[in-house]
């Protein structure tokens, strides 16, 4: 079914289906954009349209939308790299004043005012459905400006310049394939419709009055198709694995793969909220020993805990293993130096004042919470659900 995003509105018949495929790259085939006027349609068949469309820029929502998350999350991350920075070093955070990331908020703002009024507040685009995916392509326009953005910052000698028009020319054609599209929102007011994987955003289609009803259409069917397929090859998948383990006499291994196409990748929202409470409450036990002589350690070893805790929030199985095993680099230093302050003290070679006798059932405490950890950054890689 696609959802929507005006509530007011009339609804659209069918709202999203969600599958937990894993997303495979898929090669992006050519979209030439045609030099037509502002959202005017180039066409298309049946099972497929094309069409153009001047996307606003500065009183587009959406567009404002990415702007204030992407520039506010930039602002704050100065602060905090500069807090951790001194938790690690100083063993206390280092606080700047708020001005710095408000300022540097407000210096974005303006620069994307600038841009945008400097680029007509348009951005020439050319969407098109089939039965593959979704394509998206620049128009001719925009390729011109990347291309000039990167041979001014080079002339210029500013990367920055050069590494913004890099990263425009490299989006300037995009295709996502329906396997790749879990869930899709329609906002009948403004026209557009959104396609998200299990976590964001990948596109946004931005439709014309004339072609928008056939659009929503389209983008229904294709996806419902895609999400059957998928739900098809989970449950066949389950069927052969179901198989071969009652062929080995496993009745354990068989029971499990006959059910888990029934639940979704990551868990349900309440089984993840469990599991990152779970974790925060595991680093805070973990440090429930204490040594005198691995506080930088022990510094690495909260925010340690603290990654693994959030990394169980992804649905997705990649992003829970990274995040996990980023987190486990500090869990593991922390787990070292307490084993070394745990054990008895040898003269001339290691000297602390904390051993193993003080306090022994807070060390077990801080071990066994520690190793939880462990296993919990773990998890994913060998349970991929």
């Amino acid at each position: 079914m696609i959802a929507q995003g005006d509530p007011d509105a009339a609804p659209a018949p069918h709202l999203t289906h969600e599958a937990g495929a894993a997303q495979d790259a898929v090669a992006a085939p050519a979209v030439d954009a045609a030099p037509v006027t502002d959202a005017a349609p180039a066409g298309g068949g049946g099972d497929e349209l094309t069409w153009d469309f001047d996307i606003p820029l500065i009183t587009d929502r959406f567009m404002l939308w990415e702007f204030f998350k992407v520039s506010g999350i930039s602002a704050l991350l100065v602060p905090i790299l500069v807090g951790l920075m001194g938790f690690f070093v100083e063993g206390e955070l280092v606080l700047l004043p708020w001005q710095v990331p408000v300022f540097a908020f407000a210096a974005m703002f303006v620069l994307f005012l600038l841009a945008s009024l400097l680029l007509g507040n348009r951005h020439g685009a050319t969407f098109h459905i089939n039965a593959d995916g979704v394509g998206y392509a620049a128009r001719k326009r925009e390729r011109r400006l990347n291309r000039l953005a990167i041979i001014v910052g080079v002339l210029g000698g500013s990367p920055t310049a050069t590494g913004a028009g890099l990263l425009a020319a490299s989006r300037e054609t995009m295709f996502i394939p329906w396997e790749d599209v879990q869930r899709v929102k329609v906002y009948r007011g403004p026209r557009v419709i959104v396609l998200k994987d299990s976590w964001h955003v990948v596109q946004r289609l931005y439709c014309p009055p004339a072609l928008f009803e056939q659009a929503t259409r389209l983008v229904e069917v294709h996806h419902r198709a895609a999400a059957d397929a998928r739900l098809a090859e989970e449950l066949a998948l389950a069927k052969r694995e179901a198989a071969e383990a009652a062929k080995r006499s496993d009745p354990l291994t068989a029971s499990r793969a006959a059910s888990s196409a029934a639940r979704p990748v990551g868990g349900s929202l309440a089984h993840r909220l469990l599991l990152t409470a779970g974790g925060l409450i595991l680093t805070v036990s973990a440090q429930a020993w204490y040594f005198n002589d691995g506080e930088l350690a022990a510094r690495a070893g909260i925010v340690g805990g603290v990654v693994i805790a959030l990394s169980q929030l992804f649905r997705e199985v990649a992003a829970r293993q990274l995040f996990g095993f980023v987190g486990a680099i500090g869990v593991v230093w922390h787990a070292a130096m307490l084993g070394i302050s745990a054990v008895e003290p040898i003269q001339g070679i290691y000297e602390t004042t904390v051993s193993a006798v003080l306090d022994t059932e807070w060390l077990v405490v801080a071990a066994i919470s520690t190793l939880a950890l462990l296993g919990l950054a773990l998890f994913p890689w060998i349970w991929k659900r």
